[in-house]
């Protein structure tokens, strides 16, 4: 066996990427392998197997599994090569989608296809809102558990080929507390503010499709200047999503004015941590009592009422 090239690299510490090719390719036992193990909450997530079988007229069963937490629990694309005797029929290979739980097999759906005279791939991409399984049979939406076990293994019940193994996690950037402020503190210099965009902030109601994004919560916000001349997005409370990872004074996004009245540039965490900021906006209505936030690619738009200030 020979290994023509092999890329581990690490960030924040975290050994996050798994890059092998081999060349030629290297003989699996049949058994568990961890290609990596994911950080909780991940931007990206590309995982990748290039397998076939030993011999053209033997089975073989090679599994990808993601949210891992062993070998009895997981999510998995399942790859079942049938034998064959000759290049002219190569039989049928089943791509099955599905999770074992405590052990047991749940298959949720299977697709047949015909496969190549070399090497099969099963690749699992998650680009930060949805998750797809990629094979020659077609390109499948997968459920992926971002609060969940992150291990990434391949699994095969007999000896297989090996060409490719990937496993590549992006951590998301870690998020920010406003650590000027306490909540009082806060709430004292807003209510002193005579910035129209300074303020505090309540969900007030939403316009969403349903494929392009969901509500992660009726926050309470505040929104503070800040030295670079915008404004941070504070949140306060209200997350219904993943509200663990949601603090007090944790930065929510920012706003950065532009020459149009009330209008600002938006950068925004979602409630899973990821930063959205491509072609986003906020717009303060003329009389200030309404903030806007839009999100032009996510089909989304948050309306967020001024709150009075306590006393």
């Amino acid at each position: 066996m020979a290994l023509g090239q092999q890329t581990v690299s690490t960030v924040n510490g975290q050994k996050l990427q798994r890059n092998d090719w081999h060349d030629p390719c290297m003989l699996v036992d049949p058994g568990a392998m961890t290609l990596a193990d994911i950080p909780r909450h991940p931007a990206r997530v590309d995982a990748h197997i290039r397998v076939r079988q030993p011999e053209p007229y033997r089975r073989a069963s090679v599994t990808l599994a993601w949210n891992a937490a062993d070998t009895l629990n997981y999510a998995y694309a399942r790859l079942s090569l049938t034998g064959h005797s000759d290049d002219i029929y190569l039989g049928k290979a089943i791509l099955t989608l599905g999770r074992v739980a405590d052990g047991i097999d749940l298959p949720a759906e299977e697709h047949a296809f015909d496969p190549s005279s070399g090497y099969e791939s099963v690749r699992l991409v998650y680009d930060g809102f949805s998750a797809r399984v990629i094979t020659a049979a077609g390109t499948y939406q997968v459920a992926y558990d971002l609060s969940g076990p992150g291990a990434i293994m391949m699994l095969n019940d007999s000896p297989v080929h090996c060409r490719r193994l990937t496993a590549m996690g992006y951590a998301l950037p870690p998020l920010e507390t406003a650590a000027a402020h306490s909540l009082d503190s806060l709430c004292t210099a807003l209510a002193s503010s005579t910035d129209r965009m300074e303020g505090l902030w309540e969900y007030m109601d939403r316009d969403i499709l349903p494929e392009g994004a969901s509500l992660g919560g009726q926050y309470r916000l505040a929104t503070a200047k800040c030295p670079d001349g915008g404004y941070d997005i504070i949140y306060l409370d209200g997350a219904s999503i993943n509200p663990d990872l949601w603090q007090p004074l944790t930065i929510k996004g920012h706003l950065t004015p532009t020459i149009f009245a009330g209008n600002c540039d938006l950068v925004w965490r979602d409630a899973n941590g990821q930063v959205l900021d491509r072609e986003c906006n906020a717009q303060l209505d003329p009389n200030g009592a309404i903030l806007t936030l839009r999100f032009p690619l996510q089909k989304a738009q948050i309306r967020l009422r001024r709150l009075p200030h306590p006393d």
